[in-house]
């Protein structure tokens, strides 16, 4: 099994047609633009659309065709796998990445 890691929070619907609103947790919104699907509760969900808007994603979920729907995902975490992530640039780190590292301070 990947490992996965959260990129967002489904806010709330969208629409009539089943899109979802998506609060994202990244440091670069592009991501979005480049994934295939993701995981909500654990469940894979294909998209058939994204859309970036100013503070949030709006997602158009395979699967997902109604209000009702879409609402049932509100307030649950978006995950992708890890492999998806955007590369860093050098020196910079995921902070998931460094749970559980040691930190030591150099001493002068």
């Amino acid at each position: 099994m990947a490992m996965r890691v959260r990129v967002g929070t489904v806010s709330k619907p969208h629409g009539i047609k089943g899109e979802v609103k998506v609060l994202s947790d990244t440091y670069d919104r592009a991501l979005f633009s480049k994934l295939k699907s993701v995981y909500i509760d654990g469940r894979p969900y294909g998209l058939e659309s994204i859309k970036l808007a100013n503070t949030f994603v709006i997602f158009k979920l395979r699967g997902i065709d109604s209000v009702e729907a879409a609402d049932f995902l509100r307030n649950k975490a978006v995950e992708i796998d890890k492999k998806d992530r955007l590369p860093l640039p050098a020196d910079m780190f995921y902070i998931n990445d460094l749970v559980g590292c040691g930190v030591y301070a150099g001493l002068n």
